[in-house]
């Protein structure tokens, strides 16, 4: 049964004849994408077809990846990278959720625990943000070590503000820490122990963290941590 494509270039239309019948059936013609970019996605060059016949593309992610996507996936939009968290490396991932403080400290702005310390999922496990930042950045944590802060701030994920210490070795720093340096003396801090007094006068009064936070120029986190007594805590307000 012999086939005529029109010179339509899409979608194609193809004249099916036989003895009998004449029939017009649209065909969708398989586009020429190589070389477009698709979200985080580059087209390569095609790929093998899948076992229904769609045509496939081969994909360089912006993260490096390379990856097999079929084409109408791309045109439409419901894939727009090769499966990675937004089509970044893990690396540049964690720096896209950091602010920067005047102490270079990297803060933590995903999900963060009660404690202070944040949180990311990875491979599909929960992972504490500066531990993972610490295995990208420096290399495998050994069994049982703890990843510690030289500055103090559990939201911090600079792996240069970062050092690996046996359990003990976390707990004597957190001791000797709070012994040796606190309030004003701590050398990360932003806030004076009269900007903390403020704070939890706001704090007693209802006022919303995140304002307080803004008001003086500090991640809501820091103001949360104040209010559930996790840091400053040696400093009380008077009956």
């Amino acid at each position: 049964m012999p086939r005529i494509a029109s010179e339509k270039l899409f979608p194609t239309t193809w004249h099916v004849f036989n003895s009998e019948l004449t029939t017009e059936v649209n065909v969708v013609k398989a586009l020429e994408l190589e070389g477009q970019a698709f979200s985080k996605l580059t087209v390569l060059g095609r790929a093998v077809n899948s076992k229904a016949g769609k045509a496939r593309w081969e994909c360089k992610c912006s993260c490096g990846s390379k990856s097999v996507v079929v084409g109408s996936s791309l045109i439409n939009g419901t894939i727009k990278n090769c499966g990675c968290r937004h089509g970044l490396k893990l690396a540049e991932l964690l720096k896209s959720r950091i602010i920067k403080n005047k102490n270079d400290c990297w803060i933590w702005q995903g999900f963060i625990k009660n404690d202070g310390y944040g949180t990311i999922k990875h491979e599909s496990n929960q992972w504490l943000a500066h531990r993972l930042s610490y295995t990208i950045f420096k290399g495998e944590i050994p069994e049982d070590m703890c990843v510690c802060h030289k500055c103090d701030t559990p939201s911090c994920i600079n792996p240069d503000h970062l050092f690996l210490g046996t359990n003990a070795d976390n707990s004597n720093d957190m001791r000797n820490k709070d012994r040796q340096a606190k309030g004003n003396s701590i050398g990360v801090s932003k806030l004076t122990e009269d900007n903390v007094i403020e704070i939890k006068k706001r704090i007693q009064n209802n006022e919303d963290c995140a304002s307080i936070g803004r008001a003086f120029n500090v991640h809501r986190n820091s103001i949360l941590s104040i209010k559930h007594n996790k840091t400053w805590k040696h400093i009380t307000l008077e009956e």
